[in-house]
């Protein structure tokens, strides 16, 4: 009993020191969280004089995105002409690369299979791969062995006036493409110099303050609609002469990758590797007849002097002026043919357009197919985990079940032999009960009671037989 006692004296005080360590933590909850936080005091502290001064700043912005808006207008004509001009380049170049690439896995796949200089590949290999990573969309040349017997050597050289003749086409226009893309450049330039001015002016006049101020956490929320709209037309209209001054510079960088790209004697190469693997295979594929391959792009010309026309006027006759002043013109034909690509690049712009809705279209229905199938299959995994816990429990009920059973067939077989063994203790009880009252029975017979007469008959006739 003393036991027991002991036990539930520690239970509770177990029960104590967890009820102390829960208020404790709910305690220190409450100190951690303040009952109002995100709650902002619009009219307290410096929020009130900060958005004041937003409110009459921004709207001093009015004529700069008013003189911005020529500027930008007329980058984005130009640029999507330039923008046009440096993708069609680019797309030449892949197309000279990837015949080049080709070839490249097909020599050293076969120098591969015929156990050639491995130390000669590892470094003409290297070559490729840091030529060819320039090029955009190019698979950089990992050759595996192939057999000149193989399908793929045989329909690459089965195809190769084809693919030299395309080969050649791409290596000729793009000269000209290049030629484009730096005339694109060249007329483009004036927009960025405005850009340039717009930009340096709005920096000039505290715009990082505003782009600062506005993005405040506490302002946000306490900027009334007015002062939104007003801040919001001056971050977008300068969000714009960023972004439209870097769409300048990657015009720029792409122009300058093709130019460098096209000045690559590809064909040079590409007519030594042929040869190569027509001497390699020649057992195989018998002797051929290779096509001549343009060994590289038309040099290029000087841009500044074939697009532009100096002139000289006469000299005024007043003594302030110059003797002479030169005016550099554009020539016409230069301008003709910008205008006309400025329709294609329209048209390309469409199709762009409509590209990129079809590709987030089939993205999206990707998307939507991924989470639906991942909705089903996690539908599937929780009705099987369901199914599971269902038999586990019906397992787990039956062993209960049956434990229960066994429980009470122990029980009843317990009760059983009490009954039992307190039936034989009844009876041996009985038992004993009535050898006890045998025994007392015999002690009062009418023998034992005689006796003392018997004894004293017999006395008397012990005496007289001794007085006779």
């Amino acid at each position: 009993m003393t036991t027991v006692f002991v036990h539930l004296r520690r239970v509770v005080y177990l029960f104590v020191f967890i009820q102390c360590c829960v208020c404790a933590v709910h305690a220190g909850s409450g100190a951690a969280a303040p009952e109002e936080r995100g709650v902002v005091n619009c009219s307290g502290g410096r929020i009130p004089e900060e958005l004041n001064s937003l409110a009459e700043v921004s709207k001093e912005y009015a004529p700069f995105i008013t003189q911005a808006k020529h500027p930008l207008e007329e980058a984005e004509k130009c640029l999507l002409t330039w923008r046009y001009d440096v993708v069609v380049c680019n797309r030449s170049i892949t197309h000279i690369a990837d015949v080049v690439n080709t070839t490249v896995h097909i020599l050293y796949g076969v120098k591969k299979s015929t156990n050639r200089d491995e130390k000669n590949l590892r470094e003409e290999q290297g070559r490729w791969v840091g030529l060819l990573s320039r090029v955009k969309g190019v698979e950089l040349p990992d050759p595996q062995p192939i057999e000149c017997g193989d399908p793929r050597v045989k329909e690459f050289m089965d195809n190769i006036n084809k693919t030299v003749g395309e080969f050649n086409g791409n290596v000729t226009e793009v000269a000209g493409l290049v030629e484009n893309a730096r005339a694109s450049r060249y007329l483009c330039g004036p927009y960025r110099q405005g850009l340039d001015v717009e930009l340096a002016k709005w920096k000039g006049v505290g715009v990082d303050w505003i782009l600062n101020t506005s993005k405040k956490d506490e302002n946000v929320v306490c900027m009334n609609e007015t002062t939104r709209e007003s801040v919001a037309k001056v971050v977008t209209t300068y969000d714009k002469i960023v972004a439209a001054l870097d769409d300048i510079s990657n015009a720029s960088a792409g122009t300058q990758v093709c130019r460098v790209n096209a000045g690559v004697s590809w064909g040079e190469d590409l007519k030594k590797m042929l040869g190569e693997i027509n001497g390699i295979c020649h057992e195989t594929l018998g002797e051929r007849t290779l096509p001549d391959v343009k060994k590289e792009a038309e040099p290029e010309k000087n841009l500044r002097e074939v697009m532009t026309t100096v002139t000289r006027t006469k000299p005024d006759t007043l003594k302030n002026k110059p003797e002479t002043e030169y005016k550099t013109r554009v020539n016409a034909g230069y301008i003709d043919k910008f205008n006309e690509r400025k329709e294609e690049a329209k048209r390309w712009k469409v199709e762009e357009d409509r590209r990129r809705v079809e590709e987030e279209e089939a993205r999206k229905l990707e998307e939507a197919k991924r989470v639906a199938e991942e909705r089903a299959r996690k539908e599937e995994e929780e009705k099987k985990r369901a199914a599971e816990e269902m038999a586990r429990r019906a397992s787990e009920e039956k062993r209960a079940a049956e434990e229960m059973a066994r429980k009470a067939e122990e029980a009843r077989e317990a009760t059983e032999k009490a009954k039992q063994a307190a039936q034989r203790a009844k009876e041996e009880e009985a038992k004993r009960a009535a050898v006890k009252a045998k025994k007392k029975d015999g002690c009062n017979s009418p023998a034992f009671l005689l006796s003392p007469l018997l004894f004293l008959v017999l006395l008397c006739v012990l005496g007289s037989t001794l007085v006779c």
